[in-house]
């Protein structure tokens, strides 16, 4: 008897053979469905991030649900662009304003900025998720022994 995802209990791996939880913490090193503990500040990185990180109990890795990961994927990007955009533009307003050196450190500053904020935290979850579907068609072809 097959269990629906919104009835699932997301902390229990022996539902890992039904059909995939998108909605389920899954953690990408044990390729499982596992318990996870939430730190204080990744409760509050929810708001900025638009999902909860979970730490596995077993690996101390992140995890992610795939549904979480895909809405942090679209807010990472449109931030990452739009905070690039503005980067740019206040660089050139720099250059054209003042000394060169200002322009090209607070900008290569920001930049790194952003990449630790925004970009780091797409590719992170972006490559989640494509763990997260290799392992659930990989599952669906060979069963749960795969």
């Amino acid at each position: 008897m097959s269990v629906p995802p919104t009835e699932r209990d997301p902390f229990n791996s022996e539902n890992a053979d039904q059909a995939h939880d998108s909605r389920s913490p899954w953690c990408s090193e044990c390729q499982d469905y596992n318990r996870g503990d939430v730190s204080f500040l990744a409760e509050g990185m929810k708001q900025f991030y638009g999902t909860t990180t979970y730490k596995c109990d077993e690996c101390r890795k992140p995890i992610w649900t795939a549904s979480g990961c895909r809405v942090s994927m679209r807010r990472c990007r449109l931030f990452s662009i739009a905070g690039i955009t503005g980067i740019i533009i206040s660089g050139l307003g720099l250059w054209y304003s003042g000394p060169h050196v200002a322009a090209i450190a607070v900008t290569a500053w920001n930049l790194l900025v952003i990449n630790f904020l925004f970009v780091r935290p797409y590719w992170m979850r972006k490559r989640h998720l494509r763990r997260f579907q290799e392992w659930a068609t990989k599952t669906d072809l060979y069963g749960n022994n795969g």
